[in-house]
């Protein structure tokens, strides 16, 4: 595991969350996931540098009953 990925699950086991590493489409494998675990709720962040709009359209019309969330990216 990635040194990243392997601070990512420490963090979220820490804080009480779940982390959990999804392949495939982006879009179609957050909305499955939160489907699967009952999800009301999905935040995202923005990536600065990267053109997203695509992944974050599909994900709004594939999370059904979810709301997705979608911060802005950091400033720096």
């Amino acid at each position: 595991m990635e040194p990243l990925i392997r601070r990512s699950a420490a963090l979220a086991a820490q804080l009480g969350g779940q982390f959990t590493a999804l392949q495939g489409s982006p879009a179609d494998a957050l909305a499955k996931l939160a489907h699967q675990q009952q999800v009301t709720e999905i935040l995202v962040a923005r990536d600065p540098g990267a053109s997203r709009h695509r992944v974050l359209n599909e994900l709004t019309h594939r999370a059904g009953d979810a709301e997705v969330h979608v911060l802005p990216a950091p400033a720096g």
